[in-house]
């Protein structure tokens, strides 16, 4: 260890040059102590080390490590025992007092990013041994084997760097050149810090170790030697020719390859190092890193960074790294990631200039923590700077509800842009309609995933659009919507009198609009028959077209009986059957099968003995063996489909009930109502199940999934929700529609949803998780 003068004082405490040879003794360990050391010096702690290893346990260049166990009163330390290899000569009182000296000054330094000396053992060899913790991670390149397989392995290289570049930088502010980095002096501590060790004792050993190989001289390790030491018989280390080795220590720990890696021989190392070049950097590089090096690795030692300079300069780049790794995870760098971290960057140097020490405090933090702080700060210099080109995803409601659900709901980004600016406040939007596409919504995600994995799903969940490709805009708006029973299309009944069929209406798909059947009257209802042969609509012409989707026949016939608008129709498990609600406050059933102008069974009236009421809903069971209708008088009635005879009637709804459906139990009902809920019935035990509370407005439709595990119900508040079926929980809210969704339908095989609203467009969005993960 080698102290060069600076106009700055180290601030150290003077150090004590301790010890005179003692007599040999023998403790109760058989290990052999020399008593007036151990009196005199109360470095040494022999009289508390047992269990020490007879054989050693690992070998270095110019010693061998033992372990043992340091008896103290807080407990039992395993603890490494570091011998040096010199030969009993005269010369050995000078060797052991420069090397008390050197481990008294190390002893009272104190930093995160280095090996801590607990003091001294006499008896294996010559000179006393070091005493420290026992590492079992190793050295750098020892660690860095274990973790190869480690996903944030880059991540953990940058940790290593920057911990060894504070390390260093902490010795030379304390005047002290370290005089050896190189990996296998830097040790990784059992929570993966990377903590310097040996500061220069090769130097004081060189001249009696017995175990000097062609890599390693008086001078240190030739690979990692400046190229003054090579050239300068009076071997002067400096801080220029530390930082010379900490250049060749990044290419170490980021490659895994020796510097000069290409060269085999150190003959051929010494001729490149004096003729100036410098160590080749190995492909795949960062280029920050690749930076550093080159800086570093500059052949006139005047010119070469300080330790506080590349500290300067690495902090920033590896919080920033840190913070792109979060939010990349293992996928590859994209626009949104590059948007973000542009932006991020751009907050932190703000800070920065206000808070000088704020890149030393984030490089120290765990993700978690530097998460947070990354997304508070971006919030707030958001809405104190008008960022130029700021992506539409990261508007303020998106980052003051990021605040929020960090626990940092008191900050107001609107009440700091009044502050600083004077700005009105955003007018993005209501924030309870505002969505955005998936892609651009995860690296923000992925950020709020490393402070709670819980947080990153819940923002997806809220901000992130489940649309699947773009929006059909339809030349007036639709009231229902069907799925073909392959999926390979949509069939939508409109305002304008129509039913019209879109084929392909899939993600990345050209959409082809056919015109199936024209009405005379608004269409109120379509259904697709399960063996998909027949369309059936519903008009307020009072009509129900029949199509033949095989023949392609069109065939329309009035209703016997109906003398109102016809609002719904349904097609029979079968295929065979159509039921119909009208208007005019009955039920029929008709026959496919001899396309007959009469019903099958009806007219059916319900509520006998009440002012009958236009029935505005109707479904087959599964089971085909009963039929729901729900009416404007607000109750849910069960018929069975083969009497017509009416099973039970559902009260419960405080409104117009407009929508059921049957599960594929054929034993619960979901109702849509005006009253802003949807119930869940039991047809068997005439029980209410969990009523579904979560909309703002009308409930147009409800719909179960193909399993029966979800509902789906829509909305005039313009939302789409999907509840659990079994809980009734809210499970996810789909926003999109500009104005009232009035119909929404599971695909056949439950993993599409298709939907159509006011604003005379219809959207397919996804029914499964994907659309919420952060992590894809």
């Amino acid at each position: 260890m080698v102290r060069e003068r600076r106009e700055t004082t180290s601030g150290l405490p003077p150090f004590v040059v301790a010890g005179s040879r003692g007599t040999p003794t023998r403790d109760d360990s058989g290990a052999t102590t020399r008593t007036k050391d151990r009196v005199a010096d109360p470095d040494n702690i022999t009289h508390a080390i047992c269990n020490v290893s007879q054989r050693p346990l690992k070998y270095g260049g110019t010693s061998d490590v033992h372990q043992g166990m340091w008896r103290r009163e807080t407990g039992d330390t395993l603890v490494a025992l570091k011998v040096f290899r010199v030969a009993d000569n005269p010369g050995e009182d000078k060797v052991r007092h420069r090397l008390r000296r050197e481990i008294s000054v190390w002893k009272r330094l104190s930093h995160p990013n280095l090996h801590e000396l607990c003091g001294l053992y006499e008896g294996l060899g010559p000179l006393p041994a070091l005493v420290s913790v026992w590492y079992e991670c190793g050295d750098i390149k020892q660690y860095l084997n274990t973790r190869r397989d480690d996903p944030d392995l880059d991540g953990i290289k940058l940790n290593l760097i920057l911990g060894s570049a504070s390390g260093l930088d902490y010795l030379h502010r304390n005047e002290i050149v370290h005089r050896d980095i190189k990996g296998a002096n830097v040790l990784v501590s059992n929570d993966g810090t990377a903590r310097l060790s040996d500061f220069g004792f090769s130097v004081i050993l060189a001249d009696h170790s017995l175990s000097l190989t062609q890599s390693t001289t008086a001078h240190g390790t030739f690979r990692w030697m400046a190229p003054e030491l090579h050239l300068d018989d009076d071997i002067h280390y400096s801080y220029a020719s530390d930082i010379w080795a900490f250049g060749c220590l990044v290419i170490e720990i980021f490659s895994g390859e020796r510097p000069y890696h290409t060269l085999k021989r150190d003959v051929q190392v010494i001729a490149a190092v004096t003729k100036g070049d410098p160590p080749p950097i190995p492909p795949f590089f960062p280029d920050f890193l690749s930076s550093i090096v080159h800086r570093c690795c500059i052949y006139n030692a005047t010119e070469r960074p300080s330790s506080s300079d590349i500290m300067s300069d690495f902090q920033p780049k590896a919080v920033l790294a840190k913070i792109s790794r979060i939010i990349t995870g293992a996928h590859p760098m994209d626009d949104f990631v590059r948007s973000l971290l542009r932006l991020i960057d751009g907050s932190l140097t703000a800070a920065a200039a206000h808070y000088p020490l704020l890149y030393k405090g984030l490089a120290a933090l765990p993700n978690a923590e530097l998460a947070a702080i990354t997304i508070r700060r971006l919030a707030v210099w958001n809405a104190v700077v008008a960022v130029p080109d700021r992506p539409y995803e990261l508007e303020e409601q998106v980052l003051q509800w990021c605040l929020d659900l960090i626990g940092e709901g008191t900050v107001s980004l609107q009440a700091i842009r009044r502050l600083t600016s004077g700005r009105a406040a955003s007018e993005e939007g209501e924030a309870k309609n505002t969505v955005f596409e998936r892609s651009a919504l995860r690296p923000l995600a992925r950020l709020l995933a490393a402070i709670d994995p819980t947080y990153g799903e819940r923002f997806m969940t809220r901000f992130a659009s489940p649309a699947l490709g773009p929006l059909v805009k339809l030349d007036s708006y639709a009231a229902c919507i069907a799925w073909l029973p392959d999926s390979t299309g949509v069939v939508v009944g409109c305002s304008d009198h129509t039913v019209r069929l879109l084929h392909g209406i899939t993600v990345g798909e050209d959409v082809a609009v056919q015109l199936l059947v024209q009405h005379a009257g608004e269409v109120n209802g379509i259904a697709v028959s399960p063996d998909g042969r027949f369309l059936a609509s519903c008009s307020d012409d009072k009509l129900i077209a029949v199509r033949d989707m095989a023949a392609n026949l069109t065939l329309s016939f009035a209703l016997a009986g109906h003398t109102s608008w016809v609002v719904a129709v349904s097609f029979s498990p079968c295929s065979m059957f159509v039921v119909s609600g009208s208007d005019d406050c009955t039920i029929r059933i008709w026959s496919i099968a001899t396309l007959t102008r009469t019903t099958v069974i009806g007219p059916l009236h319900g509520n006998l003995g009440r002012n009958h009421s236009p029935i505005l809903c109707v479904a087959y069971s599964p089971d085909g063996r009963r039929i729901v209708s729900g009416s404007d008088d607000t109750t849910v009635q069960v018929w069975d489909a083969c009497t017509g005879s009416l099973i039970v009637t559902l009260g419960g709804h405080r409104d117009i009930v407009r929508s059921v459906a049957f599960h594929p139990d054929s034993v619960h009902v979901v109702s849509g109502s005006y009253d802003y809920t949807a119930s869940i019935w039991d047809v068997t035990t005439l029980c209410v199940g969990h009523p579904l509370r979560g909309h703002t407005d009308w409930v147009r439709s409800v719909a179960y999934s193909p399993d029966g595990r979800r509902i789906i119900s829509t909305s005039d508040d313009n939302t789409i929700c999907i509840w659990n079926a079994e809980t009734g929980r809210l499970l996810s809210r789909m926003r999109g529609h500009e104005r009232a969704v009035w119909s929404a339908v599971f695909s056949p095989d439950g993993t599409r949803i298709a939907s159509v609203s006011l604003d005379a467009t219809v959207r397919i969005w996804d029914a499964t998780e994907e659309w919420r993960r952060y992590d894809v």
